[in-house]
């Protein structure tokens, strides 16, 4: 069994053709045999060729739908490097979104810095970005949560969700909102941060 293609179906039908005259007509045979496969005793043709059309060109695939970006950095104290992993991280994802209003799905960690010897006190800094559709809701949003940490509701709400040796949460660095990037169309872009 062999697949051969060919650019157009003109040549693809004159070759089929071709090929199987040369099977049938031993010529396939005579070529194998000068090829060095002297053991060969007969060459038949188990299947007539078939022609099979190219698939038809799949439909451009959509880029995601561009959304704004809220990065905001908060201190947790209570936590460093080591107490603050991968369960206490989901919990804190979980509490961002509750007061973000959005899923958890729209929400990254980007980074987790243990500040605890510039503070003089256990703590680690999480950087975190919370992805929105739109500019008003990210403006809103971005508001909320600023709130939250300065008033207390983060804090709640991380014990709630069992971050339970927490004992302060401060705002290391503000919310600050990123435009969606546009490519021009046809061209991809790097968005860099």
């Amino acid at each position: 069994s062999y697949t051969v293609s060919y650019a157009n179906m003109s040549l693809a039908s004159t070759r089929a053709s071709t090929l199987d005259a040369a099977v049938i007509g031993g010529g396939l045979n005579a070529q194998l045999t000068a090829q060095g496969l002297t053991e060969l005793t007969g060459v038949t043709q188990a299947v007539a060729s078939s022609i099979v059309a190219p698939p038809p060109p799949q439909a451009p695939v959509s880029p995601p739908e561009a959304r704004y970006s809220v990065h905001m950095t908060t201190t947790l104290y209570g936590y460093n490097n080591l107490t603050f992993g991968i369960n206490e991280q989901d919990a804190f994802v979980e509490a961002i979104a509750i007061l973000g209003e959005c899923e958890t799905t729209d929400i990254q960690v980007t980074g987790v810095v243990d500040r605890s010897a510039q503070l003089h006190a256990m703590a680690v800094n999480v950087s975190y970005t919370v992805s929105f559709a739109n500019r008003s809701v990210a403006y809103t949003r971005a508001n909320t949560l600023d709130t939250a940490v300065i008033g207390g509701g983060l804090r709640e709400q991380l014990v709630a969700q069992g971050l339970t040796e927490l004992t302060d949460v401060t705002q290391a660095v503000t919310s600050s909102i990123v435009a969606p990037v546009t490519p021009p169309e046809g061209r991809y872009s790097v968005h860099m941060t």
